[in-house]
C-alpha cells in the first residue's frame, strides 16, 4: 500500500529531523563539548602530575563534577578523583554516582559501613547508583554484601559438586542456558543496573539458582 509506505517514510524522516532537538541528542552534544574542552586542558598540561587547583579546574569544566563539588566539597571530590582525570571519566554519569556513594560511605560511622547507608542519602542528590554490585555494597554495607555473595556462591558450589559427579552435564543445552543466564544476571548487573536490586529480578535470580 503506497499510502502506508509513504506515511512510514514520512514518520522516519520526521524522527531523524526532530532527533537533534531531543534531550538525548542535547546531552550527547554537551558531553562531546565537555570531552573536547577537558581533553584540550589535559593535552596542555601534559603528563606531569596535576596540582589540586588544576584538578579542580578541570573537574569544574564538567557540570556533573561542578555539582558534586558544590554538594560534597572540594577536598572530598579531589581525593576521590585525583587519580581518575580523563576526558571520558569526566562525562561518565555512572562514575559520578559511584563517586557520590563512595564519599558518602567514607563519611559514615562504623555501624553504617557494616550495614550500609540509607538509600535516601544519595537519592536526595538524584544519584541512585546504577551499577548493582556496587550499589549492594554501599546500600547493604560489608555485612549485607558478604551475605548476598555467599548466597550466590552456595549455589555455585552445589553446581560444581554436581559437575564433578557428572562432567558431561556441562554439554547439555539446559546447563549452558542456565549458566549463561546466571552469569549475565550477576556480572551484567554491574553495567546495566537494576538487575539484582529489584524484587522481581531477585525472583528470577532465585529461580535460576534453584534450577
Amino acid at each position: 500500500n503506497i499510502a502506508k509506505v509513504s506515511l512510514t517514510i514520512g514518520i522516519l524522516i520526521l524522527s531523524l529531523v526532530m532527533f537533534k532537538f531531543s534531550s538525548t541528542y542535547q546531552r550527547e552534544n554537551t558531553m562531546n563539548n565537555i570531552n573536547k574542552e577537558n581533553q584540550a586542558l589535559l593535552d596542555k598540561l601534559g603528563d606531569r602530575e596535576l596540582t589540586k587547583k588544576e584538578t579542580l579546574q578541570i573537574l569544574s569544566t564538567s557540570y556533573l563534577y561542578e555539582r558534586m563539588i558544590n554538594d560534597l566539597g572540594e577536598d572530598a571530590v579531589y581525593n576521590a578523583m585525583k587519580d581518575k582525570i580523563t576526558a571520558d571519566n569526566l562525562s561518565d554519569n555512572r562514575l559520578v554516582k559511584r563517586t557520590y556513594a563512595k564519599i558518602i560511605f567514607e563519611r559514615s560511622d562504623s555501624l553504617t559501613k557494616l550495614v550500609g547507608f540509607n538509600q535516601g542519602e544519595i537519592e536526595k542528590y538524584g544519584m541512585d547508583i546504577e551499577n548493582d554490585l556496587t550499589a549492594i555494597f554501599y546500600y547493604y554495607g560489608y555485612l549485607g554484601f558478604v551475605l548476598y555473595i555467599c548466597f550466590i556462591l552456595t549455589f555455585i558450589i552445589l553446581a560444581i559438586k554436581l559437575i564433578i559427579k557428572n562432567p558431561l552435564m556441562i554439554f547439555s543445552g539446559k546447563f549452558m542456558v542456565l549458566s549463561f543466564s546466571l552469569a549475565l544476571a550477576v556480572f551484567g548487573s554491574e553495567y546495566t543496573g537494576a538487575l539484582l536490586r529489584k524484587s522481581n529480578a531477585n525472583i528470577y535470580l532465585a529461580l535460576l539458582l534453584t534450577l
